[in-house]
């Protein structure tokens, strides 16, 4: 009688743990539905198959050839405009410098035509230049003969003689062919101010290509874990798997 009573008494206590473990084993496989280690692995080497495709290349040299562009097809707009801004008001400084420049010079050789008596047809750089040192070709000769150096010597009966009017005139016509020169200069400031813009938009592209590529493998990894019930020879136990 005893007995009977313990065995009913086990039965009892049996019966719910049994109904638990069933609930629990139902639950366990609903929660275990998530990709597997090799669908995940699959996954994500197709994300890096894909971002090699579009490699940074494409974004080097699309920017590299006008700058901001690279950085427009990453979406990143605030660096466009600032290379698009940069682009625009370096090259709009080497033209207008260098349109400057000319308007001065043609101005510097008018005035030198006018008040030196100077024919200005196929004069070079180094002319320009000594004309404006000089109050006239026989003063600039003498200064050479001083140093004996006959090969710097200026022909007054081949189209090279100038007299200047007036000391003053050769000094204004002094000052502006040193604007013009600084016209010059600033220009090609200027250009090399845009060749430094393409380069470094071309590097600030792939830069931050291989940027974004890094955030989006980094979003893309997913940590996940699973309960999944083993079954061994006695009793059992319980595997917990991480997935990422």
């Amino acid at each position: 009688m005893v007995i009977a009573k313990i065995k009913v008494s086990l039965l009892f206590v049996a019966f719910p743990a049994i109904l638990g473990a069933q609930n629990f084993e139902r639950t366990v496989f609903q929660f275990s539905a998530v990709p597997t280690l090799n669908e995940r692995q699959n996954s994500l080497l197709q994300m890096e198959m894909n971002s090699k495709k579009t490699g940074g290349g494409a974004f080097f040299f699309k920017s590299l050839l006008v700058p901001g562009w690279g950085q427009h097809a990453l979406g990143a707009k605030k660096a466009k405009r600032n290379f698009l801004v940069s682009e625009a008001v370096l090259l709009g400084s080497a033209i207008g410098f260098n349109v400057y420049r000319d308007w001065l010079q043609q101005d510097y050789i008018a005035f030198a035509s006018s008040h030196a008596g100077v024919d200005p047809a196929g004069k070079d750089a180094v002319y320009w230049a000594d004309i404006g040192d000089y109050l006239s070709i026989y003063e600039y000769n003498e200064s050479w003969l001083r140093r004996r150096s006959l090969d710097n010597l200026r022909d007054p009966e081949a189209g090279e003689s100038w007299q200047w009017d007036d000391l003053q005139n050769a000094q204004k016509y002094r000052s502006m062919r040193i604007d013009a020169d600084k016209a010059k200069t600033w220009s090609q400031f200027a250009i090399a101010g845009l060749i430094t813009n393409h380069v470094v938009s071309a590097l600030h592209a792939l830069w931050l290509h291989r940027k974004q590529s890094r955030m989006a493998a980094v979003n893309s990894r997913q940590y996940l874990f699973a309960f999944q019930p083993a079954v061994a020879q006695k009793g059992g136990r319980l595997e917990v798997t991480f997935f990422f």
